[in-house]
């Protein structure tokens, strides 16, 4: 079966063809013996395609899935849990490289930058998946993923592509670059700010007022979130705010609200503009309690079961939007981390 694409330089023409990916890379080639030492790269290695972490290990300490030597232009795909994407193109030659099985090796035949691009289209991860067991963590085996199919338009254009869109990607890590030193900049400032290290002088040039102390629960009521919920009542309804919402943003975007069925006899609280949500509980004590605060008005929306609400008694003396800045700032953390960490 052949196709041609709908977009395309116009010094091409003619249609690509459809192959086995076993055809266009050799897949888990044999591998040498391990070297003494070696870089590990295992999923945890890992992170939104970029080798974050460099665990050297020694080959008689080196864990049973240790098992394939890397070499510069190899295409780790990663075979666990493959909706994530989270493959990684190998361009190292200043050391051993040894990955998990957790990855399938692939060896491109032609382009190899052309091939990584390929792996990652909604349509390839699609069909990966249909072939994938298991349910919390479906994988792949190498013999499936072999007969997977992908066109390939002959070497020259390949080449075309893969350099076009690997501008594209040198440019997009820039600006991840770019937005990795805002964020520790952010978190620097924060810390000055929040600890009253910097402060800030109104326009006459002169200092605000002294901070003032006051225990939580003497400015707000907290309330709950959904309860006596099932699965069956999620996916239509009225909005609700999730867990991930709140741990992901200082800020609730109402564009990522979900629904819930909630009856006119149900006494479920609603939530308000200015109120602030903390996420109760985390995989790690270091991630319990964030907060996220909403603001904005939406008629009958509520919040997920795994949150609380933290609601203001005065919003004259306190500004909501400063308040869930503060309770992410790196001393209030620092305390909410000392209470996630006891144990009872």
């Amino acid at each position: 079966m052949s196709c041609v694409p709908e977009l395309r330089f116009k010094e091409f023409n003619g249609e690509w063809e459809e192959k086995e990916l076993c055809e266009v890379s050799n897949i888990n080639p044999n591998s040498s013996d391990l070297p003494d030492n070696f870089i590990y790269i295992d999923l945890e290695s890992v992170e939104s395609g970029i080798l974050k972490q460099k665990n050297e290990i020694q080959k008689e300490n080196a864990p049973s899935r240790a098992q394939r030597v890397l070499e510069q232009g190899n295409i780790l795909f990663q075979t666990v849990r493959p909706y994530q994407k989270n493959n990684l193109f190998f361009d190292y030659d200043d050391d051993f490289y040894v990955s998990s099985t957790g990855y399938a090796q692939l060896r491109a035949i032609d382009n190899p930058n052309f091939l990584f691009q390929i792996i990652h289209l909604g349509k390839f991860v699609i069909e990966v998946l249909k072939k994938c067991t298991g349910t919390s963590y479906p994988a792949i085996n190498s013999t499936d993923l072999k007969k997977i199919k992908v066109n390939i338009p002959k070497l020259e254009e390949q080449e075309k592509i893969a350099n076009f869109l690997s501008k594209i990607d040198e440019k997009i890590t820039i600006l991840e670059n770019k937005l990795e030193l805002w964020n520790s900049y952010k978190k620097g400032v924060m810390q000055q700010l929040f600890s009253q290290q910097l402060r800030f002088k109104d326009e006459n040039g002169n200092s605000y007022p002294d901070w003032e102390s006051f225990e939580l629960n003497k400015i707000a009521d907290t309330f709950t979130g959904l309860f006596g919920k099932t699965k069956e009542d999620f996916g239509e309804g009225s909005p609700f705010i999730t867990y991930k919402s709140i741990f992901d943003n200082v800020k609730i975007d109402v564009s990522k609200l979900e629904y819930v069925n909630v009856s006119s006899s149900e006494k479920q609280n609603n939530v308000q503009y200015g109120d602030i949500f903390f996420t109760t509980s985390s995989e790690t004590p270091d991630e319990v309690g964030m907060a996220s605060v909403f603001l904005d008005d939406v008629k009958n929306c509520y919040l997920n079961s795994f949150c609380f609400g933290f609601r203001l008694k005065d919003r004259n003396n306190f500004s909501p939007e400063f308040l869930g800045y503060f309770f992410r700032s790196p001393i209030v953390r620092n305390e909410i981390k000392k209470i996630g960490t006891r144990k009872y």
